[in-house]
């Protein structure tokens, strides 16, 4: 049997994405490590509002894409991250205080653009 030593004590392993009334999104400790976050530099938004969905997607890229990348600000030796996204909340008129908590994030592969990452807004 092989042992593995935990190194984890007090982080927050949760597979989560923190929607915050600031107009930024959180990358819990637990998303960046599960879907190796960390050896990416920047992040596209997208949104879905068909058929009374309210669903944002995240692409995670290396390289910048013309205007509709956000850089990533990690924290915490790059086991954390978050983007301010101001612009986003602005064009597309979503008021982030209604939307404030934490989300548990759905993958896809989307045939345009790859993996993207998706949370479905919930009103608070």
């Amino acid at each position: 049997m092989a042992f593995i030593k935990f190194e984890d004590v007090g982080a927050k392993l949760t597979n989560t994405i923190s929607l915050t009334k600031s107009q930024s999104f959180g990358f819990a400790a637990g998303f960046v490590k599960k879907n190796n976050i960390s050896k990416f530099n920047f992040v596209s938004l997208f949104y879905d509002k068909e058929d009374d969905r309210n669903r944002i997607g995240f692409q995670f890229t290396d390289d910048r894409v013309g205007k509709s990348s956000f850089t990533i600000i990690f924290g915490n030796n790059r086991q954390t991250a978050s983007i301010v996204a101001r612009s986003f909340f602005r064009g597309f008129e979503i008021d982030s205080k209604k939307y404030e908590g934490k989300y548990e994030p759905t993958e896809i592969n989307d045939e345009n653009f790859g993996t993207i990452y998706f949370i479905d807004l919930k009103e608070k």
